[in-house]
């Protein structure tokens, strides 16, 4: 189990450094951190502006580096992060589960890369795959 997590934070750290940011940026400095992340969240989202900068500013760093290590463009990241916060402010989660807001807004982040990933899939396969079937079969019937 040590082994993963040091594979984890080895990960993230060169996902940090990768864009521009200090290597305490990883799982250790969220670790540091005192448990405020909920306390966070229920004061933003009671309309308490530096709350809700605050948390947005803890929070990126590391989902950005690890929407950038899933889907490897840095403007797909940035959207994936972009739409884990639209998908975190609408679901309204609280603490009552023991989780930290960090990890449940990773888990939406990389949900959101999976999406995208799943689309751009979708969108190369059927493309390519059509007009290579179509090629094919114009080749096979021009020989017949």
């Amino acid at each position: 189990m040590d082994r993963v997590t040091s594979r984890l934070s080895h990960w993230l750290a060169s996902a940090a450094a990768s864009v521009g940011l200090p290597s305490s940026a990883g799982p250790q400095a969220a670790q540091q951190q005192p448990p405020r992340d909920w306390a966070l969240w229920r004061a933003a989202c009671d309309g308490h502006a530096p709350s809700a900068t605050r948390w947005v500013r803890e929070l990126t760093p590391q989902a950005y580096g690890l929407a950038l290590q899933m889907v490897r463009k840095a403007e797909d990241a940035q959207d994936a992060v972009q739409d884990a916060f639209l998908r975190l402010w609408r679901s309204h989660p609280s603490d009552t589960h023991g989780a930290k807001l960090a990890t449940y807004f990773n888990t939406i982040v990389l949900n959101c890369c999976r999406s995208q990933l799943t689309s751009r899939r979708e969108w190369a396969t059927e493309h390519a795959a059509l007009t290579e079937l179509h090629d094919a079969q114009q080749l096979r019937d021009g020989s017949e």
